[in-house]
């Protein structure tokens, strides 16, 4: 939900800050470098520490980047907060992808030692 909310809002966020829709499109850029950052960033973290800590510290990150950004009344504002809301989505996605796949590989190996 967190990726699609900017769509249907994308005119109203624009009136919000007072801009053009074309003159606040790089919030879109700002939320995709903030994702590639985070899913990097976040798959390091994942490795050093404690995953179900940080899968709950991204999600509630995502909430209050989602809740803030209605509140933005400028462009910049709105492009860090998007940009941040990108980050956490991000490490979000990469650590939920890595739990999942080291779940599918312990249980094949739990199948595998059993015969």
């Amino acid at each position: 939900m967190g990726i699609s909310v900017l769509g249907p809002t994308f005119e109203d966020l624009a009136a919000n800050v007072h801009k053009n829709i074309s003159d606040i499109s790089y919030i879109f850029i700002g939320r995709a470098a903030g994702y590639i950052g985070g899913s990097l960033i976040g798959g390091i973290l994942f490795e050093l520490m404690n995953p179900h800590i940080l899968l709950g510290i991204s999600i509630l990150l995502t909430a209050f980047g989602m809740y803030a950004i209605p509140f933005c009344k400028q462009a910049l504002l709105l492009a860090g907060i998007m940009s941040f809301v990108g980050m956490s989505m991000g490490a979000l996605d990469t650590g939920k992808a890595s739990r999942e796949l080291n779940a599918s590989v312990y249980q094949k190996m739990k199948l595998l030692s059993e015969f």
